[in-house]
């Protein structure tokens, strides 16, 4: 009896076994098949996994900027040494990429092939990485040499070694190449794991250590300061923590291409074996790319340096954003489904499946529409009240408080960032580089008739603010040539379903957004400051607000969208019957 019920034990046990393994096989497929799910589906994962951010970041306002980053300067530092490379990185990058990972022209031949030919999408990743290994080390070599033996004599010369240390990001200069790699073949859950990682665990923990250090060698250097020392070792940080991306994120692409039939996984990655065939191909598509945004980014290089060097403390103004961007990061969070969305794009357009590219493209417009205006509105509302409660908490933190009063203006730019960079990769991934480039030339005179009017306005005249200086010109600019290229892509390229779009994607959001806005201010004018007087019963007040504001910060995320706002976007026809079968 006693081995009958083992054997019946064991058989349960290898039953559900199967079982489980059946549902990771049949995950797995649902990844590897077309699709709006995978993009859905890999921005979801993300934003869960957003939960962890949202915590890391109060941590960050609250203990970290206070303790490491007590100078706005330093932030605007790294700001104005990235602002001084970044035309030279581009220049020698020809367009196959950028912050170490793919470009959409890279993204565009990859994301095609990475189903129906696998094996010749990897060729492409493997030129790629040995292209910028070639570069990154004759970039390096040149701007240091550069740098000591020139650009010390001059009136940026106090910019030396934090340049040297910006330099070093370009060698071997494809540590991102995982990430990228993994959304161009389109697997968002291990994408979203990776990011995740990046963003909470390797990349705080090695800017604390860096900074520390920095602090550390500045105060015992007198020569150099903790300023200089802070500054410096950031922004050494702000790659150093790649590597452990690249190892990480190598060991789960391989297990991608391991799926896909390459079994030596990532070391497929490394062998070079593409032949002129691909570099042609990529080199023909990229070059048209690269030439006529280089010939423009030099005038915008020349303007770029031009401000830093009449604009007064420029240093002071652009670290003074630190917090606003923090929130602008978060009103942003769109970004990441069309970047996601661009592999698909390729993918459907370029196999003649004009139809689900339409499909692709509307639904990814519907999508920014109602995490856009839900996230502005919820930040609008909630974060001064959130960040007045930080900044009376960590009286160190008042350093940065003069640039609070930017935070809606960011809030506005950055809330239409993803939507305005979407039109150039819609161009690149259906094969039609050139648009983007001729409407770069036709709004580069419009451009710097902008910039000059700030310079103007801001500078000479003082009439406005000098932050807007540095947002305002290039957004009303590239608002302009936003939608010019979107009408352009609708009459030629891919017709848009603009009667659902207007309703789905603009009148339903924004009447959802009104009566969740009141609900907001019920909430804040009531149950926030009832809130905050029980908990004070328990603990100080300070402490009591501090703890309800990061509740309510969560609940921005996790609570208020489901139980207020999609309700209210549901009741004004958000939502339609194939979009709920998806999620």
């Amino acid at each position: 009896m006693a081995g009958k019920n083992t054997g019946r034990g064991i058989r349960r046990l290898i039953k559900r076994a199967k079982a489980i393994t059946g549902k990771k096989k049949k995950k797995d497929d649902l990844w590897n098949q077309v699709g709006f799910h995978r993009v859905a589906g890999a921005y979801l994962y993300g934003y869960v996994l957003a939960l962890g951010e949202a915590v890391l970041g109060i941590v960050i306002i609250g203990t970290i900027i206070p303790l490491f980053l007590p100078y706005p300067e330093i932030n605007g530092y790294k700001g104005m040494t990235a602002s001084i490379l970044g035309f030279w990185f581009g220049l020698m990058d020809l367009n196959l990429g950028g912050g170490g990972g793919f470009s959409d022209g890279m993204t565009r031949f990859i994301g095609q092939y990475a189903d129906s030919d696998p094996k010749r999408a990897i060729k492409y990743i493997q030129f790629y990485i040995w292209f910028q290994m070639f570069t990154g080390l004759l970039q390096v070599t040149i701007i240091i040499f550069f740098t000591m033996f020139y650009l010390v004599n001059t009136s940026l010369g106090y910019l030396a070694w934090f340049i040297i240390g910006q330099s070093l990001v370009q060698y071997p200069g494809c540590l991102m190449v995982m990430t990228s790699s993994m959304k161009a073949f389109q697997r968002g859950d291990k994408l979203a794991w990776l990011v995740w990682l990046q963003n909470t665990v390797f990349q705080v923990s090695v800017n604390v250590v860096c900074m520390i250090i920095g602090r550390w060698w500045g105060a015992r250097n007198p020569r150099i300061g903790e300023l200089m020392g802070i500054t410096l070792f950031y922004i050494l940080s702000q790659f150093l923590d790649d590597w452990i991306n690249l190892f990480l994120g190598g060991y789960m692409f391989g297990q991608v291409l391991k799926s896909k039939g390459i079994a030596t996984g990532i070391w497929a990655m490394v062998k070079p074996d593409f032949d002129h065939a691909i570099i042609k191909e990529v080199m023909v598509y990229t070059g048209k790319q690269w030439i006529g945004t280089q010939v423009l980014g030099l005038f915008d290089y020349m303007m770029g340096v031009y401000i830093i060097i009449i604009m007064p403390s420029m240093a002071s103004w652009t670290g003074l954003l630190l917090i606003p961007e923090f929130l602008g990061h978060l009103v942003s969070h769109q970004s990441a489904m069309t970047g996601l969305v661009a592999p698909a794009l390729s993918e459907s357009y370029n196999n003649g499946k004009k139809q689900l590219t339409k499909y692709f493209l509307n639904n990814t417009l519907k999508w920014y529409s109602i995490v856009t205006f839900y996230m502005f509105t919820s930040l609008v509302l909630l974060s001064p009240r959130i960040i007045h409660v930080v900044v009376d908490a960590f009286p160190e933190l008042q350093n940065y408080e003069a640039g609070l009063v930017m935070i809606p203006v960011v809030l506005l730019i950055d809330m239409t960032g993803p939507v305005r960079g979407f039109w150039t990769r819609i161009f690149n991934a259906c094969d039609k580089p050139l648009p983007p480039i001729i409407l770069r030339i036709i709004f580069t005179v419009p451009g710097y008739l902008f910039q000059f009017l700030f310079i103007y306005l801001c500078v000479t005249r003082e009439i406005l603010p000098i932050w807007l200086l540095l947002m305002v010109p290039g957004f009303i600019n590239s608002a302009i040539q936003t939608v010019v290229g979107f009408t352009w892509i609708h009459l030629r390229v891919i017709k848009f379903d603009l009667k659902r779009l207007a309703w789905q994607g603009l009148i339903a959001p924004v009447l959802a957004c009104l009566a969740f806005a009141g609900v907001l201010l019920a909430f804040m004018h009531t149950l926030w400051p009832l809130l905050e007087m029980a908990l004070g019963l328990f603990m100080s007040t300070s402490t009591a607000k501090l703890v309800i504001a990061a509740i309510v910060l969560l609940s921005m995320f996790f609570i208020f969208p489901g139980t207020f706002f999609c309700p209210f976007l549901a009741l004004f026809g958000g939502w339609d019957d194939y979009t709920l079968e998806e999620l």
